[in-house]
């Protein structure tokens, strides 16, 4: 176990295998994409994992604790699709009344009694993960860390419990059957004048969507 920086509290310490996305958490049955600006890669989960040494034991467990276990209990890898239960007897905040199958409804967390803090910690941290480590795909391929500008340091001061999430930072969960899955697709790009971060991560059957800016949308919010 090699002793050097962990990237998240900075401090040198032995550093464990850390997975770029729990594999419990691909999508079934299909071959996970990760694409940047600059190149894509797919590969057969059931092959290989994608890891490396970046984190310590303790801000391994904080990650497991923040995040990674609400998520893993709702989007349960092994059995039932627990969150996709809960939204069939739960009544959405928005809807179409003209959606005869509410494929488009829209559920608060409160509501629903899902912890959407930690929903939100665990989009943060893969989108984080992504931007601060050169990732080796399992065909040898490497993959470009996500140039996310200023967002990183934000990022890890709150993955490291020590600040608020970003400010102007959204996490929508998307939840339901999915013929298709796209890519990992993270990019910096301009929107109304903002530097603004998309993250579009895919798992089994939800999709993690977040949008990172440096001042609110001229355009509003849903609630």
């Amino acid at each position: 176990m090699p002793e050097r920086v962990c990237k998240l509290c900075l401090e040198t310490k032995p550093l464990q295998k850390s997975h770029f996305m729990p594999a419990a958490l691909y999508p079934k049955h299909r071959k996970p994409s990760f694409a940047t600006t600059s190149g894509t890669g797919a590969f057969d989960s059931k092959e290989k994992q994608i890891k490396a040494h970046l984190l310590c034991f303790d801000c391994e467990q904080r990650f497991d604790q923040n995040g990674e276990s609400e998520v893993l209990y709702w989007v349960n890898p092994k059995g039932n699709f627990r969150l996709g239960d809960r939204l069939k007897v739960s009544l959405p905040r928005h809807y179409d009344p003209k959606d005869p199958d509410q494929s488009i409804s829209r559920y608060s967390g409160d509501d629903i009694g899902v912890d959407m803090n930690k929903f939100a910690y665990f989009a943060i941290s893969l989108l984080w993960r992504g931007a601060v480590h050169d990732w080796v795909m399992p065909d040898g391929v490497v993959r470009p860390h996500d140039a996310l500008g200023g967002f990183v340091e934000p990022m890890r001061l709150y993955l490291l419990g020590q600040a608020l999430l970003p400010p102007y930072t959204s996490v929508i969960v998307i939840a339901g059957s999915f013929k298709y899955f796209a890519g990992n697709k993270l990019r910096i790009r301009s929107f109304h004048g903002m530097e603004e971060v998309v993250g579009s991560i895919p798992t089994r059957s939800t999709i993690f969507s977040t949008t990172c800016r440096h001042r609110p949308s001229e355009l509003g919010s849903i609630w």
